[in-house]
């Protein structure tokens, strides 16, 4: 389920980021609700229902933001929509009528999880950015690659690093692709693709170790995990 999952998010990245930002914005809605979904019970906090309206609206909130931004500076306004969802994950513990148990719990919680869905919102920067669609289709098969490679390699019982070694060449020639296909020069490609593959790998291994494992967050974590890492590289690199 998992390694599904991670390949169908990516492929509605990749099928929203050649298309139009707005075939995009429901496949990045649709990381941040699974995102938002298997959070919450795999860290077992309490008040999830809150916590997720919390993610959630913030989610939505930094995904206009973004969409709505002058297209040179597209996440500046990310960091004020952050900003607001704290206030509101402070005023859903105090409307809680639970007896407000494992109270810094479901508030870390809630926090993180803000910060990462509205982190998520990079994919719709990238659309916007110079080379942005090679550095996007780079960055979604970067972020599903663990995923489905983890799945192979646990049924063919290899040792636990030839995952890793597996995910990132195919993230390699994912990247060798994009810059045969794109204006991306290659160095680019290959750089924005190790340091996705890498933002990945960690999304899936504190996935794994969860308290209560989900089957949705090592789908649902690497994304919006590699999206910001992507972003900011192609910043760097690209302009």
């Amino acid at each position: 389920m998992t390694a599904a999952v991670a390949a169908g998010l990516a492929a509605a990245l990749v099928l929203g980021g050649v298309i139009d930002p707005l075939v995009l914005l429901p496949a990045v809605l649709l990381t941040q609700v699974l995102l938002a979904v298997a959070w919450f019970p795999a860290l077992q906090a309490s008040g999830p229902l809150g916590g997720r309206i919390v993610v959630l609206g913030a989610a939505g909130a930094a995904d206009v933001a973004v969409l709505a931004a002058d297209e040179t500076r597209p996440m500046e306004h990310v960091a004020p929509v952050l900003a607001v969802a704290m206030l509101a994950a402070l005023a859903h513990q105090l409307a809680r009528r639970d007896g407000r148990g494992g109270l810094t719990r479901s508030l870390t919680a809630t926090g993180a999880a803000t910060v990462f869905a509205c982190l998520g919102s990079a994919w719709l920067a990238l659309d916007v950015s110079r080379d942005g669609t090679g550095l996007l289709v780079v960055g979604a098969v970067a972020a599903a690659a663990p995923a489905v490679v983890e799945l192979a390699r646990s049924r063919l019982g290899r040792p636990r690093w030839a995952g890793a070694v597996w995910a990132a060449a195919v993230t390699g020639v994912s990247a060798a692709a994009v810059a045969e296909t794109t204006d991306l020069s290659l160095p680019v490609a290959l750089a924005t693709g190790a340091g996705a593959v890498v933002a990945a790998r960690l999304a899936m291994l504190f996935a794994e170790r969860a308290p209560v494992p989900h089957p949705l967050l090592p789908a649902a974590l690497p994304p919006v995990l590699v999206a910001p890492v992507v972003y900011l590289l192609g910043r760097l690199l690209v302009g």
